[in-house]
């Protein structure tokens, strides 16, 4: 089986600038916020954001916010983030890391991410597992690529009873190219 490129995941270009969206219904997203808060501000802080593709090869994808972003204070998190980047890149040892960073003040105030990732095609874009599946990535298509979160893994806590009427599946944020 040939290897996946974190290039082909996107399908996006260097250069390409495309807005950022969160995809994650409203109801969804305040329950992921009250269980994976670091999850959920680093969804909040690329929302409707424009961002440019500044790498994109076989090793990684990173796509950087274009402005600084201003967010309400929360606990010790900076208010002003700049450098916020969403990244999908190849360790090592072949495995990826998706995550979404920025900074505030030169040092990291966003941080969210998903190791040592094995990424293979899916029935629909390319399927990112961590022993059980983390992320589906669908490549750009008539303009918009998606990113979905399988919704196990932000669940771990929640009681059995209630994990049973989550979807499996959720929207994440998609990825327009912008003319």
């Amino acid at each position: 089986m040939a290897v996946v490129t974190a290039q082909e995941i996107f399908g996006l270009a260097q250069g390409v600038r495309v807005r950022l969206k969160r995809t994650m219904a409203d109801m969804i997203f305040q329950f992921v916020a009250s269980n994976a808060p670091e999850a959920a501000a680093a969804i909040k802080a690329i929302d409707e954001q424009i961002a440019t593709v500044i790498t994109a090869d076989d090793e990684e994808v990173a796509i950087r916010v274009d402005e600084p972003i201003s967010l309400s204070a929360q606990g010790s998190m900076p208010a002003n983030h700049d450098d916020i980047t969403v990244t999908l890149k190849r360790g090592g040892d072949g495995l990826f890391e998706f995550s979404i960073r920025g900074t505030a003040g030169g040092e990291e105030a966003l941080s969210f991410s998903y190791a040592g990732l094995s990424a293979e095609p899916a029935s629909k874009g390319f399927r990112l597992a961590a022993g059980e599946p983390r992320l589906r990535i669908v490549p750009v298509t008539e303009g918009v690529a998606q990113i979905e979160a399988y919704t196990a893994p932000f669940l771990e806590k929640v009681p059995a009873m209630m994990r049973a009427f989550a979807p499996n599946m959720v929207g994440l944020i998609s990825l327009t190219v912008e003319e």
